[in-house]
């Protein structure tokens, strides 16, 4: 039992420690995403990109000049559009489907920063994000009927399961308080419900602007 506790306990010490040495900053940020899923399926469906968005807050922990640990909570919507053409008793049904599930995520990045004059970093890092499916709509059309409805969540039943976890790589600038990045999210949780064949991954392509309050002294 102790030697399975004491990595958690060193992990929590080191939590604090650098914590307590850390300057910490709040910000917002808020943009466009070009949302995605990879699939595993061979068949005639294709998976197009839809344009989503991304709002939230953020929290930057400052451990030393070049280096800062930042992790946010996200309202995140992604998603993609998809098509798809049935055969049936001599006639060709089309379907055209647009999936824009609403998340709530939380990355965790570690980013390194170079100073360029007393106002301006340029920074780039990774690190992992974890999201929960809250909602969200799917909008249909076969050959010329159109509806919509809310997207549910579960692996019996549902369009997708709830829980998404992955890496994020991040670039950008910032320039005095403002924030201006690009980010790219590859999910690694399987989305499609049921255990099927296929497999469902996010991915998206992100460009963000935000704002961190207070200066930085380091």
């Amino acid at each position: 039992m102790q030697k399975r506790t004491l990595p958690l306990v060193l992990l929590f010490a080191l939590l604090i420690s650098l914590s307590a040495q850390a300057q910490v900053r709040f910000g917002v940020k808020a943009g466009l995403t070009s949302s995605r899923v990879i699939s595993s399926s061979k068949g005639a469906a294709s998976y197009n990109p839809r344009v989503a968005w991304q709002a939230g807050a953020l929290a930057d922990l400052g451990i030393s000049r070049h280096f800062s640990i930042q992790p946010a909570v996200l309202l995140s919507s992604k998603g993609y559009n998809t098509k798809n053409d049935f055969s049936s008793i001599g006639s060709t049904l089309n379907l055209d489907a647009t999936y824009s599930p609403l998340y709530i995520e939380v990355p965790i990045l570690a980013l390194l920063k170079i100073n360029l004059g007393n106002t301006v970093r340029l920074f780039g890092g990774l690190g992992p994000y974890a999201a929960v499916g809250i909602g969200g709509q799917k909008n249909i059309k076969t050959s010329g009927v159109e509806a919509t409805t809310d997207i549910k969540y579960g692996n019996d039943g549902g369009d997708f399961k709830q829980t998404d976890f992955g890496g994020s790589l991040a670039i950008g600038a910032e320039i005095g308080g403002l924030l201006l990045g690009a980010n790219y999210n590859f999910g690694l949780a399987d989305l499609a419900p049921g255990g099927g064949n296929t497999t469902l991954r996010n991915a998206s392509l992100g460009l963000t602007i935000g704002y961190l309050f207070g200066s930085s002294k380091r």
